[in-house]
C-alpha cells in the first residue's frame, strides 16, 4: 500500500467524525478515535484503519 492509499484510510474516519459533530478541537477527535478503535478491535480484532483481509 503506498502513502497515498494510507494517508486517506486514516483521514476517512477523521473526516466521518468532523462532519459528525461539527467543529471539535483536535484533542477531542483524538479521543473519539482512540475510542472507536478500540471498540472496533473488541468487534473485530483490527483496528479501524487496517485493511481487511
Amino acid at each position: 500500500m503506498n502513502l497515498e492509499q494510507e494517508t486517506a484510510k486514516i483521514l476517512a474516519p477523521c473526516l466521518y467524525v468532523l462532519n459528525k459533530t461539527g467543529k471539535i478541537s483536535k484533542h477531542h477527535l483524538s479521543k473519539i478515535l482512540y475510542f472507536a478503535d478500540k471498540s472496533h478491535i473488541a468487534k473485530y480484532g483490527r483496528i479501524l484503519t487496517e485493511p481487511a483481509r
